[in-house]
């Protein structure tokens, strides 16, 4: 039998070698005969995977050539049955023929054979293998070793407890150093040996434990252990006698209830396939806040981890979740691969990890798989109509293409980059006329270009959502944007309503859904709804900009400018990327007299997007009002002379600019062609502070009867 090592040296030994004796492999061949034996699913592999993985920058006519001559030399070397084949496509291990103690040692840990599991678990998986031109393997290698690590310490956690509940202190401190050497940076388990070595009159061995710990916290972090340490070990050198044997503690955790998906691995290694591995994330969140049991994160709020190598227990405190779900994807022509595990964050535990190898077209049915996974793992209890959806979203197919096109298109999306996605999104749904998703983000896009294009896009808007709510009636973003085009085409305010309600009760949450209604919310001065609206997207999107500048917006619409003016700073000075902050700030500061500061941030913001045709309306009103006159009306000819074009231009943009310059007739008569022409902005016509010396004139009021919009007699929350 071959022996194929992988756990703290990597090395092949053939039957009849010594046991210092092993065999040579190239590099490259080493690695991928250790992919072809651990990774998961554990069997057969599908070539074209391998091509991705080992060889991502050749074609596939010289990748196919250097896989066949790479399984020839490994036959060679090996032996002919050493690999199996099934087909022209799928090839692996012969388990008869190979073991490899990774494989073997999750065996023993599904057996609950834990101490013969880290017996196998010499050290880090595939430790100095390197190959370099390989990314896609390099990424697999990185994170399977810190999955086995983590599972191996998890083990040698459950061997202490189990220790000390039989009341064998020794054995518990044996298995909490083990565990500690596995992850050092585990400091609850720290104080557990401190506590429990210092119980046994060992003061001395409690401090040199401390000390250890200490010092490596210091030379790896740069930071001292937590206050809770100091104070026990300060204890430990005040006492002259030892301290009672501290209680086992509990085994079982909080049940989980709360999950944060961390952004999936790219193990491609190509940046040009981030979009893939970005828009499988945010599908994978959709689909699991299907499930009424559980708060699920949205990826604006874990976007800011990608890629990071935060202790576990840091990224829980900062997302407020019980546990954490992570993984990867591997692309290869039309397949994709893609592994993902839950964590429990306290204590920390692995829960559950699966594989999954597809054909791309099946992707919609793999999140339900996923989802319906999970929550089983989780004992989330699903209602019937929960049950039904992730049965039938497991009969869910498209075509592979118009997948991928709308992926690029989400992505192109978030980018603002609207033109470009909907190159991308028009090709999706020519691919796949069915496929609702996409006839929803078209609708987005259209929505989002009409700022700039204007009521022309009314109709194709209308068509597209009709589609995707035609297509998919359950689909959340689909009735959240329906929503849009109402309130910002047809300002039917009930209807719109409706529409944003109806997506805030679909079994997919989507935090989304919650900040356009919330936007809704203002424009109808329904200022108290807003309100929670905002603090229901808080719960989803805590660590994000959106909330927290949503609350600046709020307070700027109901006038508490001081308050707005100390919020959106807190927002531009932790998330400076957030584009809208600048336009909402720089308008508190003409509104409370700060012009300098004001017409400062207004004229980099316009530097930083010239043709933003909301941004221009809004510095017009703040540099008007702040004296910058000539600035002004250069904004307001540059208006004139593109509607003189022919170009749409919001009459709404050119009435905050007159406001601005203090010429409330030729505002008015601004107001009066939304009314008439249309604006994609009337909808936030009401609330808006400029207009507020318009508010004694009748034309103002009959502008808001006509377009039946509130006037907000009683501004505040």
């Amino acid at each position: 039998m071959v022996q194929l090592r992988t756990l703290g040296e990597t090395l092949v030994r053939r039957p009849g070698d010594s046991g210092d004796e092993a065999l040579y492999l190239q590099p490259k061949r080493l690695a991928v005969l250790a992919y072809l034996a651990a990774a998961r699913p554990r069997g057969l592999h599908r070539r074209d995977s391998l091509l991705v993985v080992f060889w991502p920058e050749h074609n596939e006519e010289r990748a196919r050539n250097a896989l066949s001559q790479t399984l020839h030399a490994i036959r060679h070397e090996l032996g002919a049955d050493v690999l199996v084949a099934e087909g022209h496509e799928l090839v692996g291990v012969n388990p008869t023929r190979l073991t490899c103690d990774a494989v073997e040692f999750e065996e023993r840990l599904a057996q609950e054979d834990l101490e013969g599991a880290l017996r196998l678990y010499r050290g880090d998986f595939l430790v100095g293998l390197h190959v370099g031109d390989a990314l896609g393997f390099d990424r697999w290698q990185e994170a399977e070793a810190w999955r086995l690590r983590r599972r191996a310490w998890e083990a040698a956690t459950r061997l202490a407890e189990g220790a000390e509940s039989d009341g064998n202190p020794v054995a518990a401190i044996h298995w909490l150093e083990h565990a500690l050497e596995l992850l050092p940076t585990d400091e609850a388990l720290l104080r557990r040996l401190v506590m429990l070595t210092d119980s046994l009159g060992d003061r001395a061995g409690a401090l040199r434990a401390y000390g250890r710990f200490a010092e490596a916290m210091r030379e790896e972090y740069a930071v001292d252990p937590s206050p809770e340490t100091e104070a026990l070990v300060s204890e430990i050198r005040a006492r002259t006698t030892p301290a009672a044997r501290p209680s086992p503690p509990a085994a079982a955790g909080t049940p989980i209830r709360s999950i944060a998906v961390l952004p999936l691995e790219n193990l491609t290694g190509r940046p040009g396939d981030e979009y893939f591995a970005d828009g499988m994330t945010e599908m994978l969140i959709t689909e699991l806040s299907g499930i009424g049991a559980l708060r699920v994160l949205s990826r604006q709020s874990v976007r800011a981890f990608k890629g990071s190598d935060r202790p576990l227990r840091e990224l829980s405190d900062l997302l407020g979740v019980d546990a954490i779900l992570e993984g990867s994807v591997l692309r290869a022509g039309d397949r994709i691969r893609v592994v993902v595990q839950l964590v429990r964050v306290d204590p920390e535990a692995h829960v559950w990890a699966d594989a999954y190898d597809r054909d791309l077209g099946d992707v919609l049915s793999l999140y339900s798989e996923i989802a319906a996974a999970v929550a089983s793992e989780v004992e989330a209890k699903l209602s019937g109509d929960e049950r039904r959806s992730l049965r039938q979203g497991q009969g869910r197919s498209v075509h592979p293409a118009a997948y991928d096109r709308l992926l690029r298109g989400i992505a192109l999306f978030g980018q603002s980059a609207y033109p470009d996605a909907m190159e991308e999104l028009r090709a999706a749904v020519t691919l796949d006329p069915s496929f609702a998703e996409a006839h929803a983000w078209m609708a987005a896009t259209l929505g989002r270009m009409a700022y700039v294009v204007g009521p022309q896009l009314a109709e194709p808007m209308r068509r597209e959502v009709e589609l995707a709510l035609e297509l998919g009636p359950d689909l959340q973003w689909a009735h959240a944007v329906r929503g849009i085009w109402l309130q910002i085409f047809a300002y039917d305010w009930p209807a719109a309503d409706a529409a944003f309600r109806r997506a805030a009760d679909a079994k997919r949450r989507d935090a989304r859904a919650l900040q356009e209604h919330g936007l809704f919310l203002v424009g109808q001065c329904r200022f108290g709804e807003a309100s929670e609206a905002v603090r229901e997207w808080m719960h989803f999107d805590p660590g994000v900009g959106g909330p927290h500048f949503a609350i600046g917006y709020l307070q700027h619409k109901t006038r508490r400018f001081e308050e707005s003016t100390e919020q959106l700073e807190f927002v531009i000075a932790r998330w400076p990327e957030y584009a809208y902050t600048p336009i909402w700030l720089a308008s508190n500061y003409a509104l409370l007299g700060r012009f300098d500061e004001g017409t400062a941030l207004m004229r980099r913001a316009v530097a930083a997007a010239p043709d933003y045709t909301i941004l221009l309306g809004y510095a017009g009103a703040v540099f008007g009002l702040a004296g910058a006159t000539r600035e002004a009306r250069g904004i307001l000819r540059r208006f004139q002379s593109s509607r003189a074009n022919g170009e749409y231009v919001d009459p709404f943009n050119v009435a905050l600019v007159c406001m601005g310059l203090g010429d409330n007739d030729a505002a008015l008569d601004e107001l009066e062609r939304c009314a008439s022409e249309g604006s994609v902005q009337n909808w936030i016509l009401a609330p808006e502070p400029f207009f507020d010396p318009l508010r004694e004139e009748p034309r103002f009021a009959a502008v808001l009867k006509r377009l039946n919009l509130p006037e907000p007699t009683a501004i505040g929350v």
